[in-house]
């Protein structure tokens, strides 16, 4: 079976502003009766205004069932009941606004996959995108575009991929890419939906599938973009000609650059960055113990840049986080953990981060600052940041 290359046919940064207040100025007193000398009083001191604190974010994991949200001092928010969820990882569950989307999988006949929507008020399912081989999906940040991909057999074999988009309503659905059996793409390669940017185009990839064994981090094998206006796809990472491991693990908020765990070499697996418009790539040094790399994200100003690492040995694991404070840096530790890993980061601000942490059977997020400091949030699996 072969699929096609993307057919030429289609994140929204939260910005939040800080209201000034002011003060009412003293009203004027009337003059006081003749022959009565008014009162003394010393002068008004110039008022110091605390500065008004930055809004702070919620937690959102997938625990048991459930959504739960908590502040990042880790203080129960919200607790809310989902159905059979999917692994979550970007494109199977994501925060917006104040709702949690998720790709709902029964794992029971009739095996059925659908985007569903949950927050206080209840959940609501987006039928349109139901499909018994839902892969993945992405909502933009503003919430009013969404776009699923599914990988099906065909009953006189082979597969059926398709990408589609539409209005978060169903309405406008788009036909972006689908497999072509007779392309010459190599076998067992699907599509997935990876992100929408702020202008409103959408990144997706040709993604292969099939891997298996002891691969602790997930990545996209390339990286297109769908213009939905003029209908037109155009490669940042193409598919590798020789199949290739899943490696790209995320954009930076610009844009402009991609990083994931595509090394290799004698020091093991490395974290790559690519900037995309040149292709020009730089090889992160390795740390110590270093056997497998990925779960990059970007702080919000995208200089700065964290990721898990692992030894890569299931019987005697140990992982750590790292990240590079700047471009040109070398990479530095952060945490570490024995019997266990570092999967996906994700940035609260420049200074603070979040971090799945597995150890055992415990699954657990936790909240790092660049000085080493850890504080376990809750138990479960990170989803992402929930902002007032």
């Amino acid at each position: 079976m072969r699929v096609g290359k993307p057919v030429v046919l289609g994140l929204t940064a939260v910005l939040l502003a800080g209201l000034a207040c002011n003060i009412p100025l003293p009203t004027p007193t009337a003059a006081p009766p003749t022959g009565i000398a008014p009162a003394t009083e010393a002068p008004l001191a110039t008022a110091t205004l605390a500065p008004t604190p930055a809004a702070e974010p919620d937690v959102v994991v997938l625990q048991d069932g459930q959504v739960q949200v908590v502040s990042l001092d880790g203080t129960p928010v919200a607790t809310w009941p989902i159905g059979e969820a999917e692994w979550p990882r970007s494109n199977t569950a994501q925060v917006v606004g104040d709702a949690v989307y998720y790709l709902k999988k029964s794992t029971s006949a009739p095996l059925v996959g659908v985007v569903a929507r949950v927050s206080a008020g209840g959940e609501q399912e987006l039928a349109f995108t139901q499909h018994d081989s839902l892969t993945g999906f992405a909502v933009s940040s503003d919430g009013t575009k969404v776009a699923w991909a599914f990988l099906s057999p065909l009953p006189a074999g082979g597969y059926q991929c398709e990408l589609w988009t539409a209005a978060i309503d169903g309405s406008n659905a788009n036909l972006v890419a689908a497999c072509d059996p007779n392309d010459t793409i190599e076998d067992y390669y699907t599509l997935e939906p990876v992100t929408w940017l702020e202008d409103g185009s959408l990144v997706y990839a040709w993604q292969i599938t099939g891997i298996g064994g002891y691969i602790l981090y997930f990545g996209f094998s390339s990286l297109y973009r769908h213009d939905p206006v003029s209908s037109v796809s155009t490669a940042l990472i193409e598919v590798p000609a020789n199949g290739g491991a899943p490696c790209w693990n995320t954009l930076s908020p610009d844009a402009i650059y991609a990083a994931g765990g595509c090394g290799s070499g004698p020091a093991g697996a490395a974290l790559v960055e690519r900037e995309l418009a040149s292709g020009l790539e730089t090889i992160l040094p390795a740390l110590p113990e270093q056997g497998q790399v990925g779960g990059a994200s970007y702080s919000p100003s995208g200089a700065r840049l964290a990721y898990g690492v692992a030894r890569g040995n299931m019987d005697d694991e140990a992982g750590q986080v790292a990240v590079r404070l700047a471009r040109g840096d070398a990479p530095q530790s952060l945490a570490s953990v024995t019997g266990g890993y570092f999967g996906r980061t994700m940035w609260v601000d420049e200074a603070r981060l979040l971090a799945q942490r597995f150890q055992g059977s415990t699954k657990q997020v936790v909240l790092l600052q660049l000085d080493g400091t850890l504080v376990p949030l809750a138990d479960g699996m990170l989803v992402g940041l929930m902002w007032p």
